[in-house]
Order: structure tokens, then C-alpha cells, then sequence
């Protein structure tokens, strides 16, 4: 049972360092898509899947945090697709459909 208990405790801890994990982006340049300005050495800090902040220069990680350096790179946000039709084929047989 004492050892079991360990193990929830240690798993329990394991977890805990997971969700609290930070990953800091090192950005040469940033295209922010709000100005038409480029902004250099930028610094983005990402917790549980969201930025929870932007800020200028290069923010030295702690030990647990991870870094991905592209300071050496232009980052963008994610181009997405905004034009297109979904109007055509609905289903499978719709082109046997007409005969």
C-alpha cells in the first residue's frame, strides 16, 4: 500500500510539472497580421497551449522551461484557407444521381 501511495504521489508531482511546463519562442522577426510594422527580437510565452505573452527581446528561459529558438527566423501567425466551397460533391453517388 506504501508503495502504491508513492507512486500516485510521485505520478501526482509528474503531472503537476507537466501542465506547469512554460515554452518560450524566440523570434527574429514577427509578423503580428494587426500592423503593418515588423517587430525584431521578440519574445512569445506559451503555457497550456496559450500565448499568454508577447513581449520585446529575448526572455532567458528558467531551468524548466523549454525554448524554441527561431530567433534566426521571421515567425507569422497560421495561415488559414478562407475562401472555399464546400457546394460541390455532397456525397458519394450525387454524380450517379442525375441518371
Amino acid at each position: 500500500m506504501k508503495t502504491l501511495l508513492k507512486l500516485v504521489s510521485v505520478l501526482f508531482l509528474l503531472v503537476t510539472w507537466i501542465n506547469a511546463q512554460v515554452t518560450i519562442i524566440h523570434c527574429g522577426v514577427l509578423i503580428n497580421g494587426n500592423s503593418e510594422e515588423l517587430s525584431k527580437n521578440i519574445s512569445i510565452v506559451i503555457k497550456n497551449a496559450t500565448i499568454i505573452d508577447i513581449s520585446n527581446g529575448l526572455k532567458h528561459p528558467t531551468r524548466d522551461d523549454s525554448l524554441i529558438d527561431l530567433s534566426n527566423y521571421t515567425v507569422l501567425p497560421g495561415l488559414m484557407d478562407m475562401h472555399t466551397h464546400l457546394s460541390g460533391e455532397s456525397n458519394p453517388k450525387r454524380y450517379m444521381e442525375r441518371f
